[in-house]
């Protein structure tokens, strides 16, 4: 009997622990800017930060709509708090129509992703 009431007290104390843990939170992703604008050549860095992310794994897919070819990617810190969106421009830009970057982040781990946007306009080289 007196193993059963220890086998009790041990089972309650596990469920009020698991109970006080917080539920995961969206990882609702924040941008230093959410517009931007590029030049020919140039390379921008635009900050990031996710909320909730408990130290998992977080991956990120890009896509954009953009005319011309652009290298973007996405970098990391170590606790996958923050980071950084790169987006480096053709070395002559043709076309000057606005785009957007969208993207996903993914928790693997806990089966969540969210989603956001940032807006580049391309600046034409004079003359052009």
């Amino acid at each position: 009997m007196k193993k059963f009431i220890h086998f009790l007290a041990a089972l309650a104390i596990g469920a009020a622990m698991v109970s006080c843990e917080k539920p995961l939170q969206e990882l609702n992703p924040t941008f230093e800017s959410q517009a931007v604008t590029i030049n020919s050549g140039e390379s921008l860095s635009i900050g990031f930060t996710l909320s909730d992310v408990r130290g998992n794994a977080i991956t990120a897919d890009i896509k954009s709509n953009a005319a011309e070819q652009y290298d973007i990617t996405a970098t990391f810190n170590n606790s996958y708090e923050a980071g950084t969106i790169d987006i480096k421009a053709p070395s002559i830009i043709l076309e000057d129509t606005p785009f957007d970057i969208e993207l996903t982040f993914n928790d693997a781990q806990n089966s969540r992703t969210s989603n956001a946007k940032i807006t580049v306009t391309p600046v034409l080289v004079n003359g052009l």
